[in-house]
């Protein structure tokens, strides 16, 4: 029992509570300023990594980039919850009490004594909205807007719904990113192109293979990404095909899981590479489209080609420089050996031409773009955890109780206290019209 009470004191204590917020909020700051390695592309990653080299290796190894579904940040979570439980509990308690016992929490804002009867006073106040809550051996307590007094519980048990749910979501969730091509499937049980799971969750998988059929975008005039939007083809169980579209600003919900269109897209390039000893193989370079047209995007593939053998390769989406609008991307190669440049080649759609002892053929070029699948289960819980904060505040601050004590006095008089919760300025005009209607012979400014 006295292990259980002193946890409790530590939860509850101000340190803790001022260090689990610390904490919580730190966390969450250290998010939004350390990239989470599952919403970057490769190629941002590298170039974070590029830019912030010391910073990068910290937070690599500290898991400062998987912030969320961290064991330490999902602790942390933990305490808060327990912490806000207990206080949720005191909450109600001191709510209970003062609106269904004697406590109305403090001294009196102001009292008056009378010659009425205690019973004259006690219906007048009931006739103007005051319920009886207490009475007793004091008297009779009445509060007007009882239901105020739940304000701050009710915020206790929304925060902790909301820190209870987030903290569901951080152990279930699951995420899987994808990087699919124009007629490109993606099968249940194939790799993913990176994932991100909670403690509690399985790896991300798909019900039915999905397949990319088509991809469009839009640019601001400033060349800014407008819009991104992939039509997919879901094949269900009777072999039956699903399709449907998924956009920046759309999610796409099915079956339990949230498809999110990201602004990762480009083109695909099909090249055929056949090596010195005459063995062809084709590989897809998916390079992330040109930011404006007359810079190109460049994409690296280490060791692709064997050990020590760097191939850099770079496109525009129209060869003249000119717009996005239309064009013909053209693909140019470039191949490293142990440091040293072996020269590069242009090629276009069909075309073949050698570098160093491999020969290149392009195939074809298509578009590809960016996916992401997520499934967690608590988001209901936190959208429940705010409309009780709503509920609260609203009581907090739209409807502060005002208690009336009305007791006998020694001398046979009535003794009125009265009191306001808060914001007493605003509500002083009840308490004067109470003493002008038992004492009229006052004169009150």
């Amino acid at each position: 029992m006295n292990f259980l009470k002193r946890i409790r004191q530590f939860l509850l204590s101000r340190a803790t509570i001022l260090t689990l917020i610390v904490l919580a909020s730190g966390s969450m700051l250290l998010g939004s300023f350390i990239p989470q390695s599952f919403l970057l592309t490769p190629k941002g990653l590298m170039q974070w990594h590029a830019d912030y080299p010391v910073i990068s290796v910290v937070a690599g190894r500290l898991g400062l980039q998987h912030i969320y579904t961290h064991p330490i940040f999902a602790v942390i979570i933990l305490l808060a919850s327990g912490s806000l439980l207990l206080s949720c509990i005191e909450q109600c308690k001191k709510a209970w009490r003062r609106t269904c016992g004697e406590d109305s929490s403090g001294g009196a804002d102001a009292a008056f004594t009378t010659t009425a009867d205690p019973e004259s006073v006690t219906l007048w106040l009931r006739q103007r909205g005051y319920r009886i809550v207490a009475s007793g051996a004091f008297g009779v307590r009445l509060c007007r807007q009882p239901w105020g007094y739940w304000g701050n519980a009710l915020l206790h048990v929304g925060m902790l719904v909301v820190i209870i749910s987030s903290l569901w979501i951080a152990l279930t969730q699951q995420r899987g990113k994808l990087h699919l091509a124009v007629r490109e499937s993606f099968r249940p049980g194939e790799q993913w192109l990176s994932t991100e799971k909670g403690l509690l969750a399985k790896d991300p998988a798909l019900d039915s293979p999905v397949r990319l059929e088509s991809v469009s975008y839009e640019f601001w005039p400033t060349y800014g990404v407008k819009n991104v939007a992939s039509r997919l083809t879901f094949q269900g169980r009777q072999n039956e095909s699903e399709p449907a579209v998924v956009e920046v600003n759309r999610i796409l919900y099915r079956h339990g899981m949230s498809i999110y269109q990201t602004v990762d897209f480009g083109h695909a390039f099909y090249v055929e590479v056949t090596d010195p000893v005459g063995t062809k193989k084709t590989y897809q370079l998916l390079l992330t489209h040109p930011e404006k047209p007359d810079t190109p995007s460049y994409g690296d593939y280490p060791d692709m080609l064997g050990p020590g053998i760097l191939l850099r390769a770079k496109y525009l989406v129209d060869p003249e420089k000119g717009s996005f609008a239309r064009g013909i991307p053209r693909l140019v190669l470039r191949m490293e050996v142990n440091g040293t440049s072996l020269g590069q080649l242009p090629l276009a759609a069909g075309t073949e031409e050698t570098l160093g002892r491999f020969r290149f053929r392009l195939i074809k070029i298509d578009l590809w773009s960016g996916l992401i699948f997520v499934k967690f289960y608590g988001i209901q819980g936190v959208f429940f955890g705010f409309l009780i904060i709503i509920i609260g505040s609203s009581l907090n601050y739209f409807t502060p109780p005002r208690d009336v004590l009305v007791g006998a006095a020694a001398n046979g008089k009535t003794v009125v206290s009265w009191r306001a919760s808060k914001f007493k300025e605003l509500y002083l005009d009840e308490f004067d019209r109470l003493d002008e209607q038992f004492n009229p012979e006052k004169t009150h400014g």
